[in-house]
């Protein structure tokens, strides 16, 4: 069944009036509202609920990723210590300890695919350190993405129970779900942001994903389930978009392993819906990576069963 995001995109134009003309590159705005005093963000989502200790895992991915720098230019990498925040977090308060980014999204592939590059090992085994980097660094985008979803599934089971009210209830994990989404600038908004002005497509992919998370809010504070769950079928399909836009761009890999990398831990993202959908094109999206035949890949990528399963409308598909 489709998963359009229409219902999401209606909506963006009073999102982005409602945001006071703020600049794009806001969009990661970090979250410090709380339910007594919430206002709008940048992106035009308003929090009604503290959140500001789950957007501050944002940091922990921040710390990584500077410490991976010297992968681009053949320094020598202080895995160590990046294991250490991974594994352990730093900067994301939770009960009595931490909230790391190891501990999102568990048992998801994506993670177990994170762990091997920080260790070397497994998938990642004999993998140079500019390869790993991007292992590490776009696979903390997906299990940010992973967390987005979990966090709107309980959002769903909440509401369903009638635990609405905006501190602990079902509102506040959809707030839960917007701080991984931004997660201070390091989340999946990020790459919707850049994906959408690689293709020209500014405003319509990580707006389509702000839109939806609000109307899953307004859902959630009015107990709304069937409509809580309509706008997570569209927030899910705005966030595949983004993938599927990375996926495309990176199957040209130009030859290079380290791109090759990158555009494979994007894919990630989507794979495992892509598998179920088709599954003779997700071998092909795979291969396509191997060989670098970027079309053979993109051709895969942009059938019926692959658009119809992510929501990508015809308007919408890159063309190969």
């Amino acid at each position: 069944m489709q998963r359009g995001r229409m219902a999401a995109l209606a909506v963006m134009a009073t999102l982005v009036t409602a945001a006071c003309g703020s600049e794009e590159d806001t969009v990661s705005e970090a979250p410090s509202t709380t339910a007594s005093g919430a206002s709008r963000t940048a992106d035009g989502y308003t929090p009604v609920s503290d959140v500001s200790t789950h957007a501050a895992v944002g940091r922990d991915a921040a710390e990584i990723r500077a410490l991976l720098e010297p992968a681009k230019s053949g320094g020598a990498v202080d895995w160590a210590t990046i294991s250490k925040i991974f594994a352990e977090g730093k900067n994301s308060k939770k009960d009595a300890g931490l909230r790391s980014l190891a501990s999102l999204a568990p048992d998801d592939p994506a993670t177990t695919l994170l762990r091997d590059a920080v260790r070397g090992a497994g998938t990642a085994t004999g993998a140079s350190d500019a390869i790993r980097r991007q292992k590490v660094d776009k696979g903390i985008t997906v299990i940010l993405e992973r967390k987005v979803l979990a966090e709107l599934q309980a959002a769903v089971k909440k509401a369903r129970d009638g635990k609405i009210e905006p501190a602990a209830g079902a509102p506040h994990n959809v707030d839960e779900a917007w701080a991984f989404y931004t997660a201070e600038g390091q989340g999946p908004a990020s790459t919707a942001a850049k994906r959408a002005a690689d293709f020209k497509k500014e405003g319509k992919v990580h707006e389509a994903v702000i839109a939806a998370l609000v109307e899953a809010q307004t859902a959630a504070k009015a107990g709304d389930v069937a409509k809580l769950e309509s706008a997570i079928e569209s927030t899910e399909a705005a966030l595949d978009y983004a993938f599927y836009l990375a996926t495309f761009k990176y199957l040209d890999t130009k030859g290079d392993a380290v791109t090759r990398a990158e555009g494979e831990t994007f894919y990630v993202g989507i794979q495992p819906e892509v598998a179920k959908a088709a599954a003779d094109s997700d071998k092909a999206i795979t291969a396509a990576f191997a060989s670098g035949q970027a079309k053979t890949g993109r051709t895969a990528l942009n059938s019926a069963a692959v658009l119809t399963m992510l929501g990508v409308t015809q308007d919408e598909k890159v063309a190969e």
